[in-house]
């Protein structure tokens, strides 16, 4: 139902996801986990109950905004990147720039910079490996005399 209040609420969400997202910038998802918030996916799979996936997305930025154990931070961004990803979620920077949710842009830098260093060291067969890795995410790789960037396609 459309409201007033449910704008609001929508609002405050969206601020705490931006929050947790912060908190964790620099770290790492943990590749090995591709779980979703066990709530989450139990309110979805109950009938679509998205009221009930938002509180329990609710309760894991809690969790997460709670915690001090930086040893469970990549576990707990992974699954936030996968509930996120899983409800259609995706986060905008107060810059507007788009933060990609579904890709870490560190690790998408970290990776080209790799693909340069194998390029340089004519380790062709490493640099088209994460050209093409990339590519299956979605990600272009230009070649500039600057060096390489990289945009979503």
């Amino acid at each position: 139902d459309w409201s007033a209040q449910a704008v609001h609420q929508a609002e405050k969400l969206y601020d705490k996801i931006g929050r947790a997202l912060e908190k964790l910038e620099g770290v790492y998802p943990d590749e090995e986990i591709s779980d979703v918030d066990e709530g989450v996916l139990d309110a979805l799979c109950d009938d679509l109950n998205t009221p009930l996936a938002f509180s329990k997305l609710n309760a894991l930025l809690s969790t997460i905004m709670g915690t001090d154990s930086k040893k469970i931070y990549p576990v707990l961004k992974a699954i936030l990147l996968n509930s996120l990803k899983i409800l259609g979620i995706e986060y905008y920077a107060e810059s507007k720039e788009k933060v990609i949710v579904s890709e870490d842009t560190d690790y998408i830098d970290q990776l080209l910079a790799e693909r340069t260093k194998a390029k340089a060291e004519k380790n062709f067969t490493r640099a088209d490996e994460i050209r093409d890795a990339l590519a299956v995410k979605g990600i272009k790789i230009i070649d500039t005399p600057d060096g390489p960037r990289w945009e979503r396609v």
